[in-house]
């Protein structure tokens, strides 16, 4: 972990999770009621950070923890800061449980997105199985960053087979890869290969100017000038 944790900083948390917490049958549950997550998981400021109650708790008694681990309550509430009541839920292992070998893959069994891409909770978090397995295996995803596939499988979560990377990068390996579809192969598309070369060469050669050859062609006038000036099309020499 990043941050050190001390013995004073444990102390502190220690009396926060005291002050603010009631016995509840075997359970010690801690309810003040502010900083509350959407699901009803209560927070607290600990070590620096916002954290659970339950996680403060688990790390005073215990130590500290990886990013990719989660604690759960046992006991089934899941604001109890009872100790004995708590243990590890780690993110690497509901993705070997939720995955299965095809061929080189990791193939993700659990729910999907609409996009085609694995979905997983994980400490109250939604995320893609893939960006999940990512920080499991490799930590933190720096801001603005993608995590992208070598296989191209969608619902593979193989870290072997994924790789940091821009949204520049995303769309430059899609394109390479032919994942992307470009021109005439669009289903929206009016024009073709043949028809944006005509377009070209009519406009170079003054026979026609944009209006004239979007009545021609059948598309707006705007569209013709994206097509000469290599706005779209740009896959056509």
């Amino acid at each position: 972990m990043t941050r050190k944790i001390t013995q004073r900083l444990i102390e502190g948390a220690k009396r926060r999770l005291a002050k603010h917490s009631v016995p509840n049958g075997d359970c010690l549950v801690y309810c003040r009621g502010t900083c509350v997550h959407a699901s009803g998981l209560e927070y607290l400021q600990a070590f620096r950070v916002a954290i659970s109650a339950k996680r403060a708790a688990y790390i005073c008694e215990f130590g500290d923890i990886e990013s990719y681990e989660v604690v759960i309550s046992v006991c089934g509430n899941r604001n109890c800061v009872n100790p004995d009541h708590l243990k590890i839920d780690s993110l690497k292992i509901r993705i070997l449980r939720q995955s299965e070998r095809d061929g080189e893959c990791m193939v993700w069994t659990g729910p999907t997105m609409s996009s085609g891409y694995g979905r997983t909770n994980f400490d109250y978090r939604g995320m893609s199985a893939h960006r999940a397995s990512w920080e499991a295996h490799f930590g933190e995803i720096p801001d603005g960053m993608f995590v992208l596939h070598d296989c191209d499988n969608k619902l593979c979560v193989n870290p072997d087979h994924l790789h940091i990377g821009t949204q520049a990068d995303n769309v430059r390996e899609a394109f390479e890869r032919g994942l992307v579809t470009t021109g005439s192969d669009r289903r929206q598309s009016k024009l073709t290969e043949k028809n944006v070369n005509l377009i070209r060469e009519s406009y170079a050669n003054g026979e026609m100017n944009q209006i004239e050859l979007g009545e021609r062609f059948g598309v707006s006038d705007s569209t013709i000038a994206d097509a000469i000036h290599r706005r779209t099309w740009k896959h056509v020499p």
